[in-house]
């Protein structure tokens, strides 16, 4: 096999490496757990860089090992010889790295950061709580999703922008909104529901500075900017925009002294609890679209509460469905709610702040293990 010599492993005996690649895809905070994954493992990855064709950017081809997906450039990089390990995320890379393992004759093993669609065909899946995932051989269960704050960033970003933070009014309140995403809405009416109860916890205090992100709608800015009041040194609006460099996100993870986000956003949701800082969940309603819909009455039809685990486990008879691939695993942000309220790093909007500045403890290790278990 393609190995060559790393660092000694943690009992002092030098292992050899398996030749690893690692599929990203461009979507940030994908990339950010796969790359953190690949780093904690302490041997050398090369880092395959995916491009997508255009209808595939955002569009989600129906599920197969598969190249044709990719550009043309993308494709030529990946040639023999096979890795050993593929390091993968997402469905359009899980489908690249299926494609990898095929071409390899099922040599190459595939570690799987989520939620699998056909569990048999992946040798390790890493499964963040907000998947429903039971555990089973070659499934490996964290708690959190990989995305760990980066302070650096977060510093140099604070040291930018402190000047034009000094001069507004304190207690400073970060608000973080998101936009409707399976099975939630997030629409112009639940964007004046968030603005009535940020108010209302404020009691008028401070300065209230809002950022939205790429998943919020035009018209939910729009209906923000119309709502806020005219004195900007109340109440600010930063609107997300691609690549900009005056996005305040980052200062205001350094400099803002309370924090509400949207309970639809994993990721900012994850970022804030990391910093320690007093945090309130806003969650918005359920949505009445057909896949929202979908998502909140299968919930009921193919899971069942366990109160050992705290988690959803599937019924019998819907495990056979999701391991033939018929059936998606779900995916449920209520499991990352009530883990955040349950452990005192966030309280529910309206019910005050709350913050607890252990940091969260991601499980990466055993992850890790996991990985290196497979060799």
């Amino acid at each position: 096999m393609g190995f060559f010599p790393t660092p000694l492993s943690p009992r002092g005996v030098q292992i050899d490496a398996p030749h690893t690649w690692l599929l990203t895809g461009g979507k940030v905070g994908d990339d950010r757990q796969a790359r953190l994954l690949a780093d904690a493992l302490r041997w050398p990855v090369t880092e395959q860089v995916l491009r997508f064709k255009p209808k595939y950017e955002s569009g989600k081809p129906w599920f197969r090992a598969t190249f044709s997906h990719l550009l043309t450039e993308s494709k030529q990089r990946l040639r023999p010889p096979w890795p050993d390990l593929v390091i993968a995320i997402g469905r359009r890379p899980a489908m690249v790295a299926l494609e990898i393992k095929r071409r390899s004759q099922a040599r190459c093993k595939i570690a799987l950061i989520g939620r699998p669609r056909h569990r048999s065909a992946f040798d390790l899946c890493v499964v963040p709580g907000q998947f429903l995932v039971p555990e089973s051989t070659g499934v490996c269960l964290v708690p959190w999703p990989f995305l760990k704050l980066d302070c650096a960033a977060i510093r140099d970003a604070s040291q930018a922008w402190a000047s034009r933070f000094a001069d507004l009014p304190k207690p400073i309140t970060a608000v973080f909104v998101g936009g409707a995403t399976v099975p939630f809405a997030f629409g112009a009416r639940e964007a004046r529901d968030l603005l009535e109860k940020v108010r209302a916890s404020n009691r008028g205090e401070g300065c209230t500075f809002i950022c939205t992100s790429r998943r919020t709608a035009p018209h939910v800015s729009q209906e923000i900017r119309a709502q806020l009041c005219e004195d900007s040194s109340r109440e600010r609006l930063y609107v997300w925009q691609p690549e900009s460099p005056h996005n305040p996100y980052l200062a205001l993870l350094g400099l803002a002294d309370r924090f509400v986000v949207t309970g639809d956003s994993l990721s900012m949701m994850i970022e804030v609890a990391q910093a320690g800082k007093p945090l309130a969940l806003y969650i918005p309603p359920l949505g009445w679209r057909p896949r929202s819909l979908l998502a909140t009455a299968s919930k009921r039809v193919l899971y069942k509460p366990h109160s050992a685990t705290r988690r959803y486990e599937p019924r019998w008879m819907t495990r056979a469905l999701f391991h033939a691939g018929i059936l998606h695993y779900a995916r449920d942000l209520g499991m990352i709610h009530q883990a955040l309220l349950r452990s005192g790093r966030a309280a529910l909007l309206g019910d005050g702040y709350a913050s607890r500045p252990e940091p969260l403890a991601f499980e990466l290790a055993r992850a890790v293990q996991a990985v290196k278990a497979l060799f």
